[in-house]
């Protein structure tokens, strides 16, 4: 009889920890960026096809992701089109600091050299299935372009940002 009570209440507790552990591990995970959406649509890559989601337009953004650690850190691997004078280039950086969630909003904190940064991210998950995303909105953010003559440039408007969970990342 004791075995019993010891065996229900050790699985009552393990279960009780993989339901907290469920609850606070459902945000954390590595995060790739898959849509770069702007209010109007460029052709950036001059092929004649305008597109508002410039990962269309241009593979720049392809490797960037939010990684979101159990200890309360993140790593944001950035990628974006620069430009100087003519010559337009990806241009990388990496971002860390700590995170916090409430609801449904990720708040995210660093303090990087040019000032203290907060961002909020919208979290959503599909139906507690594989799909769960983050996306910010960010006013006056660069956005790419190009001119008549073909010549890159940067003009400032909002964007959203979406960022997807890979599937292999929960931990």
């Amino acid at each position: 009889m004791k075995f019993v009570l010891l065996a229900a209440t050790a699985c009552f507790a393990l279960s009780c920890d993989d339901e907290r552990d469920t609850i606070n591990n459902d945000i954390t995970g590595t995060y790739n960026l898959t849509s770069f959406r702007t209010e109007m649509p460029v052709d950036y890559d001059g092929n004649g096809t305008r597109s508002s989601d410039l990962m269309d337009e241009t593979r720049c953004y392809d490797d960037s992701r939010l990684t979101i650690n159990r200890d309360g850190t993140y790593i944001l691997e950035e990628n974006a089109v620069a430009i100087n004078g003519t010559t337009s280039f990806c241009d990388a950086r990496i971002v860390k600091g700590t995170w916090t969630r409430s609801g449904n909003s990720l708040t995210t904190t660093s303090d990087l050299e040019d000032g203290y940064v907060v961002d909020k991210y919208a979290f959503a998950t599909d139906n507690g299935m594989s799909g769960n995303t983050m996306t910010i909105t960010m006013a006056h953010a660069d956005i790419p372009f190009r001119d008549a003559a073909g010549n890159p440039h940067l003009t400032s408007g909002t964007v959203e940002v979406t960022y997807t969970e890979r599937p292999d990342s929960a931990y």
